[in-house]
């Protein structure tokens, strides 16, 4: 189109961004949370280091988080365990590795599908992580939840 004395090529690109926020604010299924996963794979231009883009790189960074928790919770709440939720609970480790609920998220999965050995390693490393970051022990719930499963 000509513009200013000139022309300029508009080409209707849409930015990661735009679609992850189409789909944020839009009814979202399993193939629309399987979009986000793809497309949110850490914080954008990250590796640039641009000063600028910090603060809109949180707000996205929590939205995405939000949204994938959310999700998650649904799919606990309707007993649907699939790999689909183990993607979800993965990405939202990722996002946030210190996040005590998405913890117990993990727990709850690896329980309720009887994977005894690796809900074991999972709380283990994550008590080990937790104690060597922070130097912090799980919360009261999470050890309760853990020791529930253990001890059945």
């Amino acid at each position: 189109s000509y513009f200013n004395e000139g022309y300029r090529l508009e080409l209707p690109i849409k930015s990661d961004i735009e679609e992850l926020e189409a789909i944020i604010s839009a009814d979202y299924d399993d193939n629309q949370i399987q979009k986000i996963l793809d497309i949110y794979k850490g914080d954008f231009l990250e590796e640039e280091g641009y000063g600028w883009v910090v603060e809109n790189q949180q707000r996205i960074k929590n939205m995405v988080f939000n949204v994938l928790k959310d999700f998650a919770a649904t799919k606990f709440k309707y007993n649907k365990l699939d790999s689909l939720l183990e993607d979800v609970l993965h990405r939202l480790t990722q996002i946030d590795i210190y996040n005590e609920d998405v913890t117990r998220m993990i727990i709850d999965l690896f329980g309720r599908q009887n994977r005894r050995k690796e809900m074991e390693d999972y709380f283990n490393k994550y008590v080990e992580f937790l104690w060597d970051e922070l130097e912090l022990k799980p919360s009261d719930s999470t050890i309760k939840l853990f020791k529930s499963y253990i001890t059945r």
